[in-house]
């Protein structure tokens, strides 16, 4: 498209007045996209926020940046493609154009908003382990996506990546073609790779920021040239992924298929051999069993009990000639199958006959049988209540040698009884009629502000694109910090279930519950 220029500037010079940026308020670009007010502003570019027109549930904003004079639109080419790839690993452009700003030709990406981005999250903490290595994944994924279709990132730090959702993505604003300059006067990024010079045009630089953002993440802090990985005290994985990222020599730097295997490949530090369950935890050298222990040295040791070796069962003897088998009916207990091998090996220690052993067993087996069948004639056998369970009704029960007691729903007993209700079932939701709880006040924490207008801003956003959340900011102490909550006041009940439907809602994974006294 010719652009309108003054007579003395060349076609591919930049305009060097500054665009009135604040003329664009109420423009509707190509698509359907309502320019709306100004989210920042400078010489060269500006971001403006946008209504979806048709759509209102989505936030969207535009950024613009001031174009040569009738060169080429390559940007654009970039973003479109972008755009037609629909790789949900890209926070891809929602369109794309030109228009003029007064007589200067600026061009403009449109993109969703996100829902937070990295930077965000490492003003208020570092990421835990577990959570970098989430994001190496789904930054390498990202990456390889840009790469595959001919194209770098050329400004990867914490402020491009972003999260939608549950994915983890990486900005397109600043995509640029593989070993090429970018198509407009980009701004140099956070982060510069050793061997470029401005602007990083390689794959390799972008393996290279890779390293340095993955450093910012785990550590909050900005990576310098010279500085000691191994002085960092990273995990084995990180230390040598980022090691090898950050190379000053992009030919020895890795590639992106190579770091989740270094990753996994890294050296872990040695572990403490487990202590055996034994007295001693000294192991032999064969097979890595434990070593005898000395019994002397057991016995200085105190009462230190040691498991028996294991003891053969002693054959039992045969049946004497004449002796009468046991015959059905004549009793109704256990029957006396084998001596215990514990008595069998105490009496051939002591040299008692074995047959007087047993016989001794038997008289003994006999009186207690006499003993249950004898007394058991006048007493009630009493059938055995568990926590729970309805008692009989008093019709049928057996009178017993006891009193019972009722205790009364209302008077006695009350203290007993809600021990035992608060064991096997949970505490009623209760109501809020009139819009209060009593007691604790419990709420769903989705996000963490300093400052109140960013908190308002966020609340009004997640209520624009989602009415059933009921998003407002709260703020424990009158002040700084600001949460942005879900759901209002609500019992402990309740806000488990707002915190589910948040999350199924594509609410951060770590929202949580707090109780509060307001």
């Amino acid at each position: 498209m010719p652009v309108a220029q003054s007579p003395d500037m060349s076609p591919t010079e930049l305009n060097t007045s500054t665009p009135a940026w604040k003329s664009l308020e109420g423009t509707v670009l190509e698509g359907g996209y309502e320019l709306r007010e100004i989210l920042e502003a400078e010489e060269n570019s500006a971001s403006l926020r946008v209504r979806v027109l048709g759509d209102y549930s989505q936030n969207a904003f535009a950024k613009f940046f001031v174009a040569a004079g009738d060169v080429e639109r390559d940007q654009i080419a970039i973003w479109e493609t972008l755009r037609s790839l629909g790789d949900d690993k890209l926070n891809a452009p929602a369109g794309a154009g030109v228009v003029m700003v007064g007589d200067i030709a600026a061009e403009y990406v449109v993109l969703p908003v996100p829902d937070e981005t990295l930077a965000g999250v490492l003003e208020e903490r570092a990421l835990t382990e577990d959570e970098a290595a989430q994001l190496m994944t789904s930054l390498v994924n990202s990456l390889e996506a840009l790469h595959a279709s001919g194209f770098v990132h050329g400004r990867l730090a914490p402020a491009e990546v972003v999260s939608t959702g549950a994915a983890i993505q990486v900005s397109t604003v600043w995509a640029r073609r593989i070993n090429t300059l970018p198509a407009l006067n980009f701004a140099p990024g956070r982060y510069l790779a050793p061997e470029s010079v401005e602007q990083n045009t390689t794959t390799a630089a972008d393996v290279w920021c890779l390293g340095a953002t993955l450093l910012e993440a785990l550590k909050r802090t900005s990576y310098t040239i010279n500085m000691e990985i191994a002085a960092l005290q990273l995990s084995p994985g990180f230390e040598r992924v980022i090691g090898r990222c950050l190379s000053a020599d992009p030919h020895e730097r890795c590639v992106l298929a190579e770091i989740p295997e270094l990753y996994r490949r890294a050296p872990q530090p040695a572990q403490p051999a487990p202590i055996s369950p034994g007295v001693s935890g000294e192991k032999s050298e064969v097979a890595g069993e434990p070593k005898p222990v000395a019994m002397a040295a057991v016995a200085a040791a105190g009462d230190v009990r040691v498991p028996a070796p294991p003891i053969e069962s002693p054959a039992l003897p045969a049946a004497e000639a004449g002796t009468e088998p046991h015959t059905a009916g004549t009793y109704d207990g256990p029957i006396l199958v084998q001596p215990s091998r514990a008595a069998a090996e105490s009496a051939a220690t002591r040299g008692i006959p074995k047959s007087w052993l047993f016989g001794g067993i038997a008289v003994v087996l006999l009186l207690f049988a006499f003993l249950i069948f004898g007394s058991g004639r006048h007493a009630v056998k009493q059938p055995a209540v568990t926590r729970g369970s309805t008692a009989p009704a008093a019709a049928s029960t057996p009178q017993t040698d006891w009193p019972t007691r009722t205790l009364a729903p209302d008077k006695t007993g009350k203290n007993e009884r809600a021990a035992i209700n608060k064991s096997v079932r949970p505490a009623p939701v209760q109501t809020r009629a009139d819009g209060s709880v009593h007691g604790s006040v419990w709420r769903v924490v989705l996000y963490t502000y300093a400052r109140e207008g960013d908190a308002q801003k966020k609340a009004q956003s997640l209520n624009d694109r989602h009415v059933h959340l009921g998003a407002e900011v709260f703020s424990p102490n009158g002040g700084s910090p600001y949460l942005v909550v879900a759901g209002g006041k609500m019992t402990h009940d309740e806000a488990v279930r707002m915190r589910t439907n948040a999350l199924r809602m594509g609410m951060p994974h770590d929202s949580y519950i707090q109780n509060y006294n307001q």
